[in-house]
């Protein structure tokens, strides 16, 4: 089976203790276990962050010019094996500084977008690609945490509460020895 490329685009903010790193949208325990994940995690890993892209890039920017969009991916050395919403993240990732239209390089702004620079569209994109990251990563990630916290610490005052009743009874049980 073929090597699955990370998602890594080198701005990890994981390491400054962020649950949802700000570069790739990966959660904290994938970029630190991305090399033991098997090719399916790492496909799943890589199927929610597409599904997300693609999600946010819908009703914002169209692909108008297939030919000019494929010269500016390999101008940008894009890898064009992923999904064309992530080659359009990919592109404005690399890019978008550097781009003074859209159209330029086949692509184009919905109205509601038009007025944006392709650096501010990115930065659009990105913010919102890293709240779906971060609301699927506090409701699956951090609920489960705080559930498992609840149970544990409910298993420690059970523990606790059974222990006292172990010694009160203990202590009970040498008081009457001691007083026949």
């Amino acid at each position: 089976m073929k090597t699955i490329k990370t998602p890594c685009i080198g701005i990890c903010s994981t390491v400054f203790g962020d649950e949802v790193c700000r570069g790739c949208k990966r959660f904290v325990h994938e970029v630190i276990d991305w090399n033991t994940y098997s090719s399916e995690q790492k496909l799943l890993v890589k199927d929610r962050l597409d599904r997300f892209t693609t999600q946010v890039l819908t009703g914002k920017i169209l692909i108008i010019d297939t030919n000019l969009f494929q010269q500016s991916l390999n101008t940008a050395e894009v890898d064009c094996e992923q999904s064309e919403a992530m080659q359009i993240i990919s592109l404005l990732r690399k890019a978008s500084k550097q781009m003074k239209a859209l159209k330029d390089h086949g692509l184009q702004a919905l109205p509601e977008y038009s007025a944006y620079s392709a650096n501010e569209l990115k930065e659009l994109i990105e913010a919102e690609i890293h709240v779906l990251s971060t609301a699927t990563y506090q409701k699956n990630f951090k609920r489960a945490q705080t559930i498992q916290q609840q149970n544990s610490s409910s298993s420690e005052r059970k523990a606790s509460a059974l222990e006292s009743r172990k010694l009160f009874s203990d202590a009970n049980n040498e008081s009457e020895v001691q007083l026949r």
